[in-house]
């Protein structure tokens, strides 16, 4: 209750983290940490002792982008007309892409990276 009305405070949707432990087990974690990232205004402020670092903001940034693959993948993955080819080709288009965030910012990390600039 105190989360929805720090949301309605800070005028940010109030979003349910939902069920986790699905089929989809993947893209579940990924919607579960993207509704993390929607709300982390409330978040924030209601978790404050825990989120002064801009370790936690790296982290779900990271969590973020790299969930975000791994649940395309899973996606891709599950379709009923994919070959073997296929499937090896999205492994390692996924890898590829989860490796570059060592060099690379994903688009959470971009975000997170102009966030903690402002912090």
């Amino acid at each position: 209750m105190e989360l929805k009305e720090i949301c309605h405070d800070l005028d940010v949707l109030f979003l349910k983290i939902g069920r986790v432990l699905s089929i989809c087990w993947v893209a579940s974690n990924w919607r579960a940490v993207n509704v993390v990232w929607k709300i982390f205004p409330a978040l924030y402020k209601h978790l404050y002792t825990a989120s002064t670092s801009p370790e936690f903001v790296n982290d779900l940034a990271v969590m973020c982008d790299v969930l975000q693959e791994l649940s395309n993948l899973s996606i891709e993955l599950q379709s009923r007309t994919i070959t073997l080819m296929q499937a090896e080709q999205f492994i390692k288009r996924c890898l590829r892409v989860i490796t570059s965030f060592k060099t690379n910012n994903g688009d959470y990390m971009h975000q997170a990276v102009v966030a903690i600039k402002d912090m």
